[in-house]
C-alpha cells in the first residue's frame, strides 16, 4: 500500500494539447462544434470508446447554436469573434472531457486484464428506490460468508453499474465485502437512459440508496465508492445526509466552483442554454483515452447501455455536479480517499487535490504513476482494488 501522500509524487499528469499543439486542435474543435450545434449533417458524432463510435443525437437546426446567437454576437461584453471561438472551442473540450468524452482513440498495445481470484461469489440483479420511489437498476457482490463491511458504489457518465464495477466488486466480495452499485437515474438499464435528471437529483438518489444498504448492513462499515461523476455525486450528497462511514473519491468529478477554469464554465453553460438536446463529441480535436486497457475498452465498446455523447444540457449538467460537490467538500467530516492516475486526461489533479485538501475529513490521497481515468480497470487495477480494500476494511464498525 502506498504512503498517504500519493504514489510517484515526484510525476504529474499527463497532459495532451497544450502550447500551439493545443491551440491548432481548439481551432479544430470549434469548427466541429460549430458545425455541430449548427444543425450541419457533415458535423459527423459521437464519441468514441475504443473503437466504437455513438451515432450523433439530439436536435436542432442551422442557427440554433451559441456561435450562431445574435444576442452573443452582438453582446459588447462578450471578447471578439476570434477570441470568442478560441474560448468556445476550449470550453466545449472542456465541457467533453468532464463527460469523460474523448475524441481519436490512441493504438494500445494487446495485454490481459487483471485476473480476479477464483472463489464464491454471489451476484444478484435488483432494483433499488429513488429519492421519489421510482426503480432504478441495481447490482450486489456478496461474499460467500458473512461480510465484513460494505461498499456502494457509484458510476461515472455514460456508463453501468455492471460494466464499471465487475471485476473490482468480485475482486472485494472475495476480501469479505459486499458491494452494491446501482445505474444512476438517467443511465444504463434504467428507461430513463439519456434523459438527465439533474445534479440534485442525483446526489438525492444516492443519497436514499445510501440509507437502504445501511439497513441491509447496520453493524459494519459502510463506504460510497464514487468514480469520475459518481464521484463528484458521492462527495455532494455526503453533505446532504448521505448514510456512510468513509468516502472513496475515483478520478473525481468534484474540481468545480473556483477551481473550474471560466472558459469551461462559459462552454458548458453556452451549450446547455442554446443546444441542450444536442449530443456532441471531441471529435478528432484531441486524443483521450480512458484506460491502457484493452479489454475494458472492448468491453465498453460491447456494451449497448454504455455511451459517451453527452447532450449540452448533461454536460451543463456535469459542471452542476462539480460544483455541489466543491461546495460540499468543506462540510464533510468523514474520512476521504481520493485516488488519481497520472495518465488521466479527463480530470484535473491540481483541481482534484485542492477540493480534497478542503474536506476536513480527508484521510488519503493516492496518486498511481500507472494509472489511467478508469482505474478500476486500468491494467494496473489490482493495486487500486487493494489499497480501497484495505481502507474499507480498515475502518471501525459504526457505533
Amino acid at each position: 500500500m502506498a504512503a498517504p501522500g500519493g504514489r510517484g509524487a515526484g510525476r504529474g499528469p499527463r497532459r495532451l494539447g497544450r502550447g500551439r499543439r493545443g491551440a491548432r486542435r481548439a481551432a479544430g474543435a470549434l469548427r466541429r462544434v460549430g458545425r455541430g450545434v449548427g444543425g450541419d449533417e457533415r458535423a459527423g458524432g459521437g464519441c468514441r470508446s475504443g473503437t466504437r463510435r455513438h451515432a450523433p443525437g439530439g436536435a436542432g437546426g442551422r442557427g440554433a447554436g451559441p456561435l450562431a446567437s445574435p444576442a452573443m454576437r452582438d453582446d459588447p461584453a462578450l471578447p471578439d469573434r476570434p477570441t470568442r471561438r478560441r474560448a468556445l472551442a476550449l470550453a466545449a473540450g472542456g465541457a467533453l472531457a468532464l463527460a469523460g468524452c474523448g475524441g481519436r482513440p490512441a493504438p494500445l498495445p494487446e495485454r490481459p486484464a487483471a485476473e480476479t481470484p477464483a472463489v464464491a461469489i454471489r451476484r444478484g440483479a435488483r432494483n433499488v428506490a429513488g429519492a421519489d420511489g421510482t426503480p432504478l437498476a441495481a447490482t450486489a457482490w456478496r461474499p460467500a460468508g458473512r461480510p465484513r463491511a460494505a461498499i456502494l458504489a457509484l458510476h461515472g457518465f455514460g456508463e453501468t453499474a455492471p460494466n464499471t464495477w465487475g471485476a473490482a466488486a468480485r475482486h472485494w466480495a472475495a476480501r469479505g465485502i459486499a458491494v452494491e452499485g446501482y445505474d444512476h437515474r438517467g443511465f444504463g438499464r434504467n428507461p430513463s437512459r439519456k434523459v438527465w435528471p439533474g445534479a440534485e437529483a442525483l446526489v438525492a438518489d444516492a443519497v436514499a440508496v445510501s440509507r437502504q444498504v445501511r439497513v441491509r448492513h447496520p453493524d459494519m462499515p459502510l463506504v460510497v465508492v464514487g468514480h469520475s461523476m459518481g464521484g463528484g455525486v458521492a462527495l455532494a450528497a455526503a453533505a446532504a445526509g448521505l448514510e456512510a462511514d468513509a468516502l472513496v473519491l475515483a478520478a473525481p468529478a468534484i474540481a468545480g466552483g473556483a477551481q473550474m477554469s471560466p472558459v469551461y464554465r462559459l462552454g458548458g453553460w453556452a451549450l446547455g442554454t442554446f443546444a441542450p438536446d444536442r449530443r456532441f463529441t471531441g471529435g478528432d480535436a484531441v486524443t483521450l483515452v480512458p484506460t491502457d486497457n484493452p479489454d475494458a475498452l472492448a468491453a465498453a465498446a460491447a456494451d449497448p447501455l454504455h455511451f459517451a455523447d453527452a447532450s449540452g444540457r448533461e454536460l451543463w449538467g456535469l459542471v452542476r455536479v462539480s460544483d455541489l460537490a466543491a461546495r460540499a467538500a468543506p462540510r464533510v467530516g468523514i474520512p476521504v480517499m481520493t485516488v488519481m492516475g497520472a495518465h488521466d486526461d479527463y480530470v484535473r489533479a491540481a483541481g482534484v487535490r485542492a477540493v480534497h485538501e478542503s474536506i476536513p475529513g480527508a484521510a488519503r490521497f493516492e496518486f498511481y504513476p500507472e494509472g489511467w481515468h478508469w482505474l478500476f480497470r486500468d491494467r494496473q487495477a489490482r493495486a487500486v482494488w487493494e489499497d480501497v480494500g484495505d481502507f474499507v476494511l480498515g475502518l471501525p464498525a459504526p457505533a
